[in-house]
Order: C-alpha cells, then sequence, then structure tokens
C-alpha cells in the first residue's frame, strides 16, 4: 500500500513542523495492550490511594483520527514526538492517579516497529524534560492497518494541579519509509513537541521529499494546523489543532 510521506524543508534555524505521513485506510485496527513500568517516582506532595468509587476520567482526549485520508508523524531513528498533559484544575488534595494512555497509529506494512512510550517531567519552560517516570517497549508487527496502543499505569503516578507531563514516543526504524506514524486526530487541541534532525535523518528526509514529489499545497494544509511554534532546546514545540490522537485517563 502506497502511503505518501510529505515533509516541510527549512534551514536547522527556522521553526517547521514535523514530517506528516498519508495514511489509506486499512484493516480493522489491530489492539496492543502493554503494562507501564515505573522509572521514578512523580512527586514529593503528599498523597493517598483516591476512594474505590473515584470516577475515571479523561485530561486529554484528542479525539480519534479520520476513516480516511489521515495524517500522521513518522516514528523513527530520526524523530521521536511528543504530547503534552496534566491535570484540571479541580484535581482533589490527594492528586489524580494515571491509569490509562492510549495512542493509534498507522503501522508499517514492510516492517516490524520497535517503539518506546515515555512519560517524563515538563523540563519547566514548556518542553519534554529528561526526568523518566514511566516506559515501556512496544513492538508492532508489520500490518497494513491501524493499531491502538493501550498502556496501562502501575497507579504511582500522581498529577497535581500545574504539574506538566509529556508523553514521548521514540521508534528506531532506520528509514522513514518503514517507521510506523502517530496518527492526527480530527480536531483536537493540544501542545505536542518533535525533536530536531540530525544530519543524518536531515539527509533520509529530503531524500524522502524529493522521492515523493511533495507539493506547496500538502505543506500550506499543516502550516494552518499550527497555532503556535517555537524552538525549546532540540524540541520543536507546537500547539496543534489536529494534534497526534491520544487519550489520557485518570482516576
Amino acid at each position: 500500500m502506497h502511503i505518501l510521506t510529505t515533509f516541510l524543508i527549512a534551514l536547522a534555524t527556522t521553526v517547521a513542523s514535523a514530517p506528516r505521513a498519508h495514511a489509506m485506510p486499512g484493516r480493522t485496527s489491530l489492539p496492543i495492550f502493554v503494562n507501564l513500568t515505573q522509572v521514578a517516582p512523580t512527586s514529593l506532595s503528599p498523597h493517598s490511594d483516591p476512594p474505590s468509587n473515584a470516577a475515571v476520567r479523561a485530561v486529554l482526549n484528542t479525539g480519534p483520527p479520520p476513516a480516511s485520508s489521515a495524517t500522521g508523524t513518522a516514528i523513527w531513528a530520526g524523530q521521536s514526538a511528543a504530547v503534552r498533559f496534566t491535570a484540571p484544575p479541580d484535581v482533589p488534595p490527594y492528586g489524580a492517579r494515571l491509569i490509562e494512555i492510549q495512542l493509534v497509529l498507522r503501522a508499517s506494512a514492510y516492517a516490524r516497529s520497535n517503539l518506546r512510550l515515555s512519560v517524563v517531567e515538563d523540563a519547566g519552560f514548556n518542553a519534554p524534560g529528561t526526568v523518566l517516570l514511566e516506559t515501556r517497549d512496544i513492538s508492532i508487527p508489520a500490518y497494513d492497518g491501524r493499531v491502538t496502543i493501550t498502556a496501562n499505569s502501575n497507579g504511582n503516578l500522581y498529577l497535581y494541579p500545574g504539574e506538566l507531563f509529556w508523553i514521548i514516543l521514540d521508534g528506531n526504524a532506520g528509514y522513514v519509509q518503514n517507521a510506523p506514524s502517530w496518527l492526527d486526530s480530527v480536531n483536537g487541541v493540544a501542545w505536542t513537541a518533535f525533536n530536531t534532525w540530525t544530519a543524518t535523518a536531515k539527509a533520509e528526509k529530503n531524500a524522502a521529499y524529493n522521492k515523493e514529489q511533495v507539493f506547496d499545497k500538502d505543506i500550506d494544509a499543516e502550516n494552518q494546523q499550527v497555532m503556535d511554534s517555537t524552538n525549546v532546546g532540540r524540541w520543536i514545540v507546537e500547539r496543534s489543532r489536529s494534534a497526534s490522537s491520544t487519550r489520557v485517563l485518570v482516576q
């Protein structure tokens, strides 16, 4: 199945959006369930277990990708992507406990995909930080269709009002043509981030760009979805109208 990958070509000093992969409809979505492993405690704030009748609710839900002609962010050795989430202001004093993270991807039809899903603290200036809280390695078989990843937390990640966290998705595909894509939602607004390109990744991106013959109208359509964009360290941080399809549940 042909996947048209679109890219924004920019100088290293220019703020740019991440490459998008146009995904055609595939077979029924393949479900994958994993459990996150805690790496570090999340907060020194005192907390207790939530009551057994505490409601499970979404603190971030960008919505599903469209049924057809979806776009997404290529996840491979040259690029990672991240989405920010936080607790609402009405979180009770004992905090809200992370329960589940769900992502929708387009799998690679040509090769097995090895991904790493991580939860990190914010760096303090609206960008993914380096304090790793929970993580899980995920292997997706070659599959001509969509994949829904549901990652369950061990229940020890507590959110308090004002605390920011990021979900990071890394991949190890050597070529962007073999990469899975984290699909975009239809109209979900969220802060997203993409790592900047290395020299090798830039060369791969340019080669793919030339091969796929991307047209300016595709680039213009992508720019219309970005509400704000800035460079923060190695990350390009955007507030997008069509963020990666992500749902975060807490209790």
